[in-house]
């Protein structure tokens, strides 16, 4: 690793700051549009089935600021971000939306790992057979997996499995978690569509490079097909995927929210999806600027990285 980043000139170092500077700014904008669209969404964060006396909602509007003038509210909250405090909760007594996030995060990131190692692999796999079967059943096969994992929402595919193999076939508890086997149905369902995008990857870039004039003189050579796999195909095959996997590790770290609530998963899709329907609006800006950074930042971290596999590509 050492060697790779001496590889690195200053010229690219200036260019990792450049997007450095470029992600402060699109989070920056991010957040305040973000801040200006909840204020303008018709509603209180606290009407509830049974309107509150108006001296009570006045007060509670005094208590988190919101009877002084938009342009107070948006300078105090740029105020609190520099801080790193995120706000309090407005639908949740004494919590913030900082203990939200060191609550939900760490299970939602738990899942999200456990569906991307799934998905790498699983895309490796089938990608890189398909690839060696060109044209066979095998790469038939693969591909018509393929396309319906693809075409299958992750709701749907997590309704079906939540069906099938834990009332049909009772191998995995229904919801919950707690133990490895909570995990398995919801990470698979995570994991479907990203293995799907992989594998297509894979073997359409594998199939362009097996056509390489430098793979056909490996062959020429007499090298075994395993080392022209490993120390040739995989590794020029495998960069474009790389791409990928930056918004691809943001959206599985962060957790699926769709899944979380069908497998009734204590992540930050639970507190999102409740901020969304109580107007809270702390939780819901919160936790958007904390995915954005979360987004933003994997995807600089793959620049660099296919900065150092590859250093003829530019950052």
């Amino acid at each position: 690793m050492d060697i790779l980043i001496k590889k690195m000139n200053k010229s690219s170092w200036q260019k990792i700051g450049k997007k450095f500077i470029e992600m402060v700014i699109a989070i920056f904008v991010l957040m305040s549009l973000t801040f200006f669209l909840m204020k303008s969404i018709p509603g209180d964060p606290f009407e509830e089935e049974q309107a509150l006396p108006q001296e009570i909602q006045d007060s509670l509007k005094r208590h988190y600021g919101l009877d002084q003038p938009l342009y107070k509210q948006y300078t105090q909250y740029l105020l609190a971000i520099m801080r790193g405090d995120l706000g309090p909760s407005f639908r949740y007594k004494d919590r913030t939306v900082n203990d939200v996030i060191r609550q939900g995060f760490p299970t939602s990131a738990l899942l999200g790992f456990e569906a991307l190692v799934l998905a790498v692999s699983t895309g490796l796999l089938l990608g890189t057979w398909a690839a060696f079967r060109e044209n066979q059943w095998q790469d038939r096969l693969a591909m018509f997996m393929i396309t319906m994992a693809i075409a299958v929402p992750s709701f749907v595919l997590a309704t079906v499995l939540q069906y099938v193999l834990t009332l049909k076939i009772p191998l995995f508890p229904p919801a919950r978690w707690g133990t490895l086997s909570h995990a398995v149905l919801p990470a698979i369902s995570l994991a479907a569509l990203p293995a799907a995008f992989i594998a297509r990857l894979i073997r359409s870039n594998m199939l362009e490079v097996l056509q390489s004039d430098y793979i056909k003189t490996a062959k020429a050579k007499g090298l075994s097909s395993r080392t022209i796999l490993w120390k040739h195909v995989l590794r020029n095959a495998f960069l474009p995927v790389l791409t990928y996997l930056g918004p691809l590790t943001a959206n599985i770290l962060v957790g699926s929210f769709v899944v979380e609530k069908i497998f009734n998963i204590p992540g930050l899709g639970q507190w999102l999806i409740n901020s969304v329907g109580n107007r809270d609006y702390t939780m819901i800006m919160g936790l958007t600027l904390f995915y954005s950074f979360i987004l933003m930042g994997t995807i600089l971290i793959v620049d660099v990285i296919y900065r150092l596999l590859d250093p003829r590509i530019k950052v």
